[in-house]
């Protein structure tokens, strides 16, 4: 049976981020389609939010990506603060990051 499509669960600690790009062209050379999936950071900084975002970007067949859960609260590692929004939902500066880069993509087309 032919595999369509592969998600890598991509729960990263502080600093991992630039490890992605290497880790997610390998994962996605096994299947036309690959996903991020499960994405949380722990210290959510905003510049590896993006990081992963640009690693999905740039490679032709990542179709997506998934964020573990809402707000910080709600995270099975809620003490290392790893999503988009503050456990009150205002957004971070990791989700304006993420938008950033929707937003070039899609200016790009």
């Amino acid at each position: 049976m032919p595999i369509d499509g592969v998600g890598a669960q991509t729960h990263l600690q502080a600093n991992q981020a630039g490890k992605v790009a290497a880790a997610l062209t390998a994962v996605c050379a096994a299947a036309p389609e690959c996903a991020i999936t499960e994405l949380d950071i722990a210290g959510s900084k905003a510049d590896e939010y993006a990081a992963v975002a640009s690693a999905c970007l740039a490679i032709k067949g990542c179709v997506g990506i998934t964020v573990w859960g809402v707000r910080d609260s709600d995270s099975w590692r809620a003490n290392t603060q790893p999503l988009l929004f503050d456990n009150s939902f205002n957004a971070k500066p990791a989700y304006t990051a993420m938008l950033g880069k929707a937003k070039a993509l899609v200016e790009k087309a």
